[in-house]
């Protein structure tokens, strides 16, 4: 891909953005990863934290469904480290993730 390929998806890109489409979707269309999307919609003026609250719900669904942070994370193209934020959030408003031990129950 030349340079001027690249600046005219990237533009092609912010337009999606811009215009309302789910990064995630944005990404596929793309054939790019998440987080590459999310870079770029820093830099054409799409707020970070819309996005950045679209990951997180994403990742407690399938975190709530059972799937492992590993497994998240991958799903999501994003750092395990990001999920990990996110389930520890999720842990300090109350809920109890799948797998989570119970109180009383023992941990080995």
């Amino acid at each position: 891909m030349t340079h001027e390929e690249r600046r005219v998806r990237r533009e092609n890109i912010c337009k999606d953005l811009l215009a309302g489409m789910q990064p995630a979707a944005v990404a596929k269309k793309y054939g790019i990863g998440n987080s590459h999307v999310y870079r770029l919609a820093l830099s054409c003026g799409v707020s970070s934290p819309r996005i950045a609250h679209i990951c997180s719900l994403r990742a407690l669904k399938l975190l709530l469904d059972g799937q492992s942070q590993a497994s998240v994370a991958n799903t999501l193209q994003v750092s395990r480290q990001r999920i990990n934020q996110v389930a520890t959030r999720t842990r300090k408003a109350g809920f109890i993730l799948p797998g989570d031990a119970t109180p009383g129950e023992a941990v080995s």
